[in-house]
């Protein structure tokens, strides 16, 4: 296959890890266009997960999560599949994700890969993910609301302690 096939793909990555506590980015990006959304998982946000959660044993499942609302604001049928970026294991992402999306067709439609599927269907060990320096951005300028239209607009997606509660399985 080549990289032209993988054009109608939404890319996903995080900037800062999940389990440090400082901000952290994470952005779904569109590999033929120049649409965009991320969010900032702060390093407040961060401590609550951990004192009201316990998130600290799973954080895939906050990966999960966060991915789940990124999809929920894009229109899945304009789009053939996801590449997910490794940061918490894949299968267990994966795992909490098709619990999060169970019975949404336009979601069970996509075909996923992460990041090492790609690179080794694609025959290019060095290929990044098209959401790289985007998750950058939004860790670095998500929270900051007069420097997002500073360089390429973000488009910030608010995330919060009751939204996450409302999708975390126990």
């Amino acid at each position: 296959m080549a990289i032209e096939d993988f054009g109608e793909y939404l890319h996903i990555d995080v900037s800062g890890s999940l389990h440090k506590s400082k901000k952290t980015g994470i952005a779904c990006v569109s590999a033929n266009n120049s649409f965009h959304i991320g969010l900032t998982i702060s390093k407040r946000l961060k401590q609550e997960l951990r004192r009201y959660l316990k998130v600290q044993n799973d954080y895939a499942q906050l990966y999960a999560i966060s991915i789940y609302h990124l999809l929920s604001k894009v229109d899945l049928k304009s789009y053939r599949g996801l590449v997910i970026c490794k940061d918490a294991p894949y299968d267990s992402v994966m795992i909490h994700l098709n619990r999060l999306f169970e019975g949404n067709q336009d979601y069970a439609k996509l075909v996923k890969y992460n990041i090492a599927e790609l690179r080794s269907i694609l025959g290019i060990p060095t290929y990044k993910s098209k959401a790289d320096n985007r998750a950058n951005s939004y860790r670095k300028r998500g929270l900051t609301h007069n420097r997002q239209d500073i360089g390429i607009p973000l488009c910030p997606i608010p995330i919060n302690l009751i939204s996450i509660k409302k999708c975390w399985k126990e």
